[in-house]
């Protein structure tokens, strides 16, 4: 393992950085773009602050597309579960994870809530329970559990695999619009990387 030394100086704007001043920089480079990469892959649940943004995107498709926000009976409903289950995307994608359908109980189409994922399960509401509002739900069993880009790249791909790619075409559109990154995030740079473009930006 090679010794860090302070003896190397590289000559910035506002004064002279060591090495060790560099790779302390680096660091801090590489724990902020992990952070964002996180809540990117939708791994991070905690942080979630582009949800309203999603929600104003699909509720504007909503508009633009109203049958598929048709709500099914619980029948329906079920059924259309155990058929994306079945289905070769979600034994590709999802490694044929097994879903549990559950059901809030029915407040008359009062609940504010259409749905929500816990891990293997996602429970819906009757007045709510659509096609739309079971695949976004079934994304965050998937894995994503922000509305972050992996999150929207994911519901667009499903969207047009199991509603069409009209739907899915819009409805990225939409993301777009709402200046929501779809394209994925850039791999974190290898400190040899970073100082070449660190050094480009800051040396005199």
């Amino acid at each position: 393992m090679a010794l860090i030394t302070s003896s190397k100086r590289c000559l910035a704007r506002g004064g002279m950085l060591t090495d060790l001043e560099l790779r302390e920089k680096y660091n801090l480079y590489v724990k902020r773009k992990g952070k964002q990469n996180r809540y990117s892959s939708g791994s991070n649940y905690v942080v979630d602050s582009e949800m309203t943004k999603v929600y104003r995107c699909e509720w504007k498709l909503q508009r633009e597309f109203p049958i598929i926000h048709e709500v099914l009976s619980k029948n329906c409903a079920e059924k259309y579960v155990d058929r994306i289950l079945k289905s070769k995307y979600w034994k590709d994608n999802a490694q044929g994870k097994r879903i549990i359908v559950e059901w809030y109980k029915d407040m008359g189409g009062r609940r504010a809530v259409n749905g929500t994922a816990y891990g293997s399960s996602i429970k819906l509401s009757p007045s709510g329970s659509s096609k739309y509002v079971i695949i976004h739900e079934l994304v965050h069993c998937m894995g994503y559990m922000n509305h972050g880009r992996g999150f929207r790249n994911k519901l667009v791909e499903m969207t047009s695999r199991f509603l069409g790619r009209d739907v899915a075409k819009q409805l990225k559109k939409n993301f777009r619009e709402a200046k929501l990154k779809m394209n994925k995030p850039r791999p974190i740079l290898t400190y040899e990387e970073w100082v070449e473009k660190w050094k480009k930006y800051n040396v005199e």
